[in-house]
């Protein structure tokens, strides 16, 4: 049984190694032929469409009114839970980040990026100095740290 196991695979790899030499002779020009790399990225397009989302962005953003925004904030559980923890020390950091996968090879990472980020323009909004009144006298005897 093992030699016509070995027989019949020694038999394809023959038929193979054929099909590819006909294959090399015959035919002296390549068609259909798909190249498969990385397609070209427009960095100025990039650019541009980052700076639009920015500037609608920063629109929609004068638009809101985050004057009440704490006030409903302060009426949650956790918030209370936290009034009453005996730690001194609160740190607001409202920031979250999207995590992309890349190994910073690829063409992307390469190209100039609009260098402003609506998360600044949000951040300044909303910690204004009546927000941070409204969060100190919540916590009376807490240090607040707003992050960033």
């Amino acid at each position: 049984m093992k030699k016509f196991i070995f027989s019949f695979f020694l038999l394809l790899s023959f038929l193979c190694l054929q099909a590819q030499e006909k294959d090399s002779v015959s035919n002296d020009k390549i068609e259909d032929v798909v190249i498969l790399g990385r397609p070209k990225i427009d960095c100025q397009k990039i650019y541009e469409e980052e700076k639009m989302l920015y500037e609608k962005q920063t629109e929609e953003l004068k638009k809101l009114n985050f004057e009440t925004l704490f006030d409903e904030l302060l009426k949650l559980k956790e918030f209370q839970k936290i009034k009453y923890d005996e730690r001194k020390i609160v740190i607001l950091n409202p920031d979250y980040n999207t995590i992309i996968s890349s190994c910073g090879n690829d063409s992307f990472s390469h190209c100039k990026h609009y260098e402003k980020f609506i998360s600044k323009d949000v951040f300044e909004k909303v910690w204004n100095k009546n927000s941070y009144l409204k969060i100190l006298n919540f916590f009376n005897n807490k240090i607040i740290i707003p992050f960033d």
